[in-house]
């Protein structure tokens, strides 16, 4: 048995072998990060299993909770927990190599995956980020290029249709809104927190995109 399968077996694991040279961002979700690599130097907690199992439960199309909230009681950092969930959920081959026992209803090919860190504050804004990555930049444009307007659930829908699920994930969004929150520009700070809403709305409605949200 590979110390890849024993990590996953594991029930009660931690976080180990890492360096802070090893550190992940979640940019590196979208690169080609190596999950084989990453799982040799890290155990899985049991929180980290509910919330895999959840995550591809959603992207095969076979659960109705489209938001999951990681808290901090799942075990692990969570750009650790996040990075190794898109890692997974991009790469098929991985995830049956390395999650075992993956029931029927987790069984989905190759999900799209976006990641957004809170720290950052590009001009774009956060749906622009999201948008490039799951390469629809084009879709919402126009709400950035012009001054600051929330897309709306529909522009969300449009976002996310097509057959392939979606895995959007946050971190250190508390961050994000704080930095506007300090900027006393209420434009802004209303825009975001609508298209933040509409983004969530929106994902209700569809079949296979899971949004994950950190503490």
């Amino acid at each position: 048995m590979s110390a890849e399968n024993e990590n996953f077996e594991s029930q009660e694991g931690q976080l180990s072998n890492i360096s802070t040279e090893d550190i992940y961002t979640l940019d590196e979700v979208i690169s080609d990060s190596d999950p084989y690599e990453y799982f040799g130097k890290v155990a899985i907690t049991s929180g980290m299993k509910n919330l895999f199992h959840n995550a591809f439960v959603r992207l095969s199309g076979n659960s109705s909770d489209s938001i999951l909230h990681l808290s901090k009681t799942t075990g692990g950092s969570n750009n650790y927990i996040m990075a190794g969930l898109g890692m997974l959920a991009k790469n098929q081959l991985a995830r049956q190599g390395l999650y075992k026992n993956i029931s029927d209803t987790e069984k989905f090919e190759v999900a799209k995956v976006a990641a957004f860190d809170g720290r950052d504050n590009p001009e774009t804004y956060f749906w622009g980020e999201i948008a490039k990555q799951l390469e629809k930049e084009d879709l919402f444009k126009e709400y950035w290029e012009n001054g600051v307007k929330a897309p709306d659930e529909s522009n969300w829908l449009e976002l996310f249709e097509g057959d392939v699920p979606v895995l959007i994930m946050f971190d250190e969004l508390s961050d994000y809104f704080d930095y506007y929150a300090a900027q006393a520009d209420d434009n802004k700070l209303n825009a975001i927190k609508l298209a933040f809403s509409n983004m969530l709305t929106a994902s209700q409605k569809k079949k296979a995109v899971c949004i994950v949200i950190a503490d």
